[in-house]
């Protein structure tokens, strides 16, 4: 996922969807979704803090460090070569259209991204509405992502607690 993941953090956490949890069944849909949750709330890039959450509940501690790392070191090596060539051929013409081109696939694979994660977690009218006032208060009125946050939780601290779901048992 590190070496194939172009557009950021949505497109990454949606390629991990897949694997984790289409694919390879490792995580619930669930599980997912409340460890995504989790590592959203934390400080740093949530897509890595995942990525070393799958490892670490697949393999212990060794896991996470190897999950963490192979999710790093794929992604800067490739960004290491492609600066390289921008350094040694950025004026050139064809480069230059190159990284547009590469740019602009790029705005496509995070809306897409984002689209599949939604279609996921926005289920029922209280999350889509809450999607919807998170959306507005961040990119329209420039709220602090804090106080989001705390009208969010808060609004789940109020509504009937649903039946929680079994947790997954770790995959070996």
């Amino acid at each position: 996922i590190g070496l194939l993941s172009f557009g950021g953090p949505a497109a990454q956490i949606a390629l991990m969807q897949a694997a984790l949890v289409e694919r390879t069944r490792w995580l619930s849909q669930a599980h997912f979704l409340r460890a995504l949750s989790l590592c959203m709330l934390l400080p740093g890039p949530e897509a890595m803090q995942l990525a070393t959450y799958a490892g670490w509940r697949l393999r212990g501690v060794a896991g996470g460090l190897l999950g963490g790392a192979l999710f790093v070191l794929p992604g800067a090596a490739v960004i290491a070569a492609l600066a390289g060539i921008y350094l040694a051929y950025g004026t050139q013409p064809g480069v230059q259209a190159a990284f547009t081109g590469v740019k602009a696939a790029v705005i496509v694979i995070v809306v897409q991204a984002l689209r599949n994660v939604a279609r996921r977690a926005l289920t029922g009218p209280l999350a889509l509405s809450l999607g919807a006032f998170a959306f507005l208060s961040l990119f329209v009125f420039a709220l602090p992502y804090p106080l989001v946050i705390a009208v969010a939780a808060a609004i789940g601290a109020l509504r009937p607690a649903e039946a929680a779901a079994p947790a997954d048992p770790p995959a070996r």
